[in-house]
C-alpha cells in the first residue's frame, strides 16, 4: 500500500493524524503481511499438498515464519495488494475496538501492561512484529496471543477472516481415490483350497455338497 493510500486510509479513521507514526505502522504492517502470509502458507501445506508431491515441506519441529517463502515473491500482484488492503484492514479494526489509539500507541501500552517499554523490552518475545503477528492471530481465532506470555493490557479483539482459499496462488491437487481391486487368488488361500474350492466360480452349488 502506497503512503498516500494508507494516509487517506488513516484518515477516514480517525479525526487527529498528528499522533500517528507513520513509518512505525508501514513497518509493522509489512512485517504482519508476511507472517500472515507465512501461517497460510503453513495451513495450505499441511492441508491439500500431497506428502508425495515435490512441493510438500514437513513442517514438523520447523519454524513456519522462517522457512516459509516470501509472500511477494509467491503471491500474483493482485494477491499482494490483497494480503495488504487485508492487514490495513486488520489493524484499523484493531485501533478502532480500543479507543482509536494509534498502533504505536497501543504497542507501547501492552509494554507498559508487562513492565517494559520502546526502551527496553525483550527482543525475542515483545518486539513489534511478535505484538502484531500475536494480535492478529488473535483476531484470526488461532489460539495464540500476547496475553499468552506477557501481562493483559486489556485489549479487545474484534474477529477477521482469511483463508490460503482466497489467494489462487495457493494451487489445489487432485486428490488420490481410493480404486476398489478385484482381490488376488493368493487372499483366498486356505484350507478349502485343499477340496478345489475356486472362490471366482463358488456359488450356491456348495449348498448342496453332501457330508461325508
Amino acid at each position: 500500500m502506497k503512503f498516500d493510500e494508507l494516509y487517506f486510509k488513516l484518515l477516514e479513521n480517525f479525526n487527529n493524524l498528528d499522533d500517528i507514526d507513520f513509518d512505525f505502522t508501514m513497518s509493522i504492517a509489512d512485517s504482519a503481511m508476511q507472517n500472515i502470509f507465512a501461517v497460510m502458507w503453513a495451513n495450505w501445506m499441511e492441508t491439500e499438498v500431497p506428502k508425495n508431491h515435490g512441493e510438500y515441506v514437513n513442517l514438523s519441529q520447523n519454524d513456519i515464519l522462517e522457512i516459509a517463502p516470501k509472500y511477494d515473491s509467491f503471491l500474483s500482484k493482485i494477491e499482494q495488494q490483497r494480503l495488504e488492503d487485508w492487514t490495513y484492514d486488520a489493524l484499523t479494526k484493531f485501533e478502532e475496538a480500543n479507543g482509536g489509539a494509534d498502533i504505536k500507541q497501543l504497542y507501547i501500552k501492552a509494554l507498559e501492561a508487562d513492565g517494559q517499554s520502546l526502551d527496553d523490552y525483550d527482543e525475542r518475545y515483545s518486539s513489534e512484529e511478535t505484538f502484531i503477528l500475536l494480535v492478529i492471530m488473535k483476531m484470526m481465532g488461532e489460539g495464540v496471543s500476547w496475553e499468552n506470555n506477557h501481562e493483559s493490557p486489556n485489549f479487545r479483539y474484534p474477529h477477521v477472516d482469511i483463508s490460503y482459499l482466497q489467494f489462487p496462488s495457493f494451487k489445489e491437487f487432485e486428490k488420490e481415490e481410493d480404486i476398489d481391486e478385484e482381490p488376488e487368488d493368493w487372499e483366498f488361500s486356505g484350507e478349502e483350497w485343499k477340496d478345489g474350492f475356486n472362490p471366482k466360480t463358488s456359488g450356491e452349488e456348495w449348498k448342496n455338497i453332501d457330508d461325508d
